[in-house]
């Protein structure tokens, strides 16, 4: 059950973020030339693979020691993987 409350908060945060992202970029072909290198540069910065690894470990070494005196809730741990895609239907830049 827990799994699947992450996966959920988890996808409510990313699919309003992806879609603020993807709209504009979509709408790219109608936007002036700086607009466009502003557009490559984010695309730069979100291509990649993502994870919270190092926060669940930390996590789980906070929790079994007992100085800590507020104990974290433990994340699930995420993975993603977010990389373009070439489709000229959707426009010069999708990202998936």
């Amino acid at each position: 059950m827990r799994g699947v409350c992450a996966r959920a908060v988890a996808a409510l945060v990313l699919v309003p973020v992806l879609a603020a992202v993807l709209v504009p970029m979509l709408a790219a072909a109608a936007l002036p030339a700086r607009a466009h290198a502003d557009v490559a540069q984010l695309a730069g910065f979100l291509t990649g693979e993502w994870n919270n690894n190092e926060q669940v470990w930390q996590q789980r070494i906070d929790v079994a020691d007992p100085k800590v005196a507020t104990k974290p809730v433990l994340s699930e741990h995420l993975h993603h993987v977010v990389f373009p895609l070439e489709g000229s239907a959707l426009g010069p830049r999708v990202l998936f």
